[in-house]
């Protein structure tokens, strides 16, 4: 029996060492907003919501904007304080098993357009960063050619970076390029550490994310790694650094 209560209370212990969040967005993700018409406007967000279901914590905020048009710009709040975008990443507080309500606002100015956003959230006691993803278009965007050209692919840097244990790799892609395209990172030496294909994108936009792991499945040591996108002519070489 005491054998019994012991594994029990280290299995406790160890559930205690892994956070886990849950992510309610109870509408959809792909946010239209009214047609610019000349007149600039705040665009209000609907509330999402993110449950800790560990112990209370302090958890790291960061939120990405992908191509935002200029000048427009962002802010999301928390029970009536607001940040905006560029200022963070933020030290939020999760209590255990209490929903953390989130709402972002978009200012559009002097353009129609759109863009994609994430809310990622780190923490070491996290397995994988919880990355929660978000696009904006005005009405009138779609009157606007907003495919992606060969010569508009784009391989974001790295977020967080330095990173430990995961980070995240987003590209901007065709349909056409997508489906022939991997990414591939390398180390210090210049051999080939990980590939990533079968990659995936909506609305031309996608991501992976990295572990630390190599194709093998075995952590790689830390250091300086850099990653491109394969297959895709004149790819930018991105540098990250996992750190221990």
């Amino acid at each position: 029996m005491r054998k019994l209560l012991f594994i029990l209370f280290i299995v406790f212990c160890v559930n205690l060492l892994f956070a886990d969040l849950e992510v309610n967005v109870p509408f959809d993700p792909n946010q239209v907003g009214p047609a610019y018409a000349g007149q600039n406007y705040v665009y209000e967000g609907e509330t999402f919501y993110v449950t800790n279901t560990a112990v209370t914590d302090t958890f790291y905020l960061n939120l990405y904007a992908y191509e935002i048009p200029s000048p427009w710009n962002m802010y999301w709040c928390h029970e009536g304080t607001c940040s905006y975008l560029g200022w963070g990443p933020w030290d939020v507080v999760l209590e255990e098993n209490v929903e953390y309500d989130i709402h972002a606002n978009i200012e559009v100015n002097n353009t129609a357009g759109s863009f994609d956003y994430q809310f990622v959230f780190n923490h070491t006691s996290l397995a994988d960063s919880v990355v929660i993803d978000f696009s904006f278009r005005t009405e009138d965007a779609s009157g606007i050619d907003e495919l992606v050209t060969e010569k508009q692919i784009k391989l974001y840097q790295n977020h967080p970076n330095p990173f430990n244990p995961t980070t995240t790799i987003s590209y901007n892609m065709i349909k056409e390029e997508v489906e022939n395209t991997s990414i591939e990172i390398y180390n210090i030496k210049g051999q080939l550490t990980k590939s990533f294909t079968n990659l995936t994108a909506s609305n031309n936009f996608g991501f992976v994310q990295w572990n630390g792991k190599d194709n093998d499945g075995k952590r790689v040591n830390s250091g300086i790694f850099f990653y491109k996108l394969d297959g895709v002519e004149n790819s930018p070489i991105k540098k990250m650094v996992l750190i221990k």
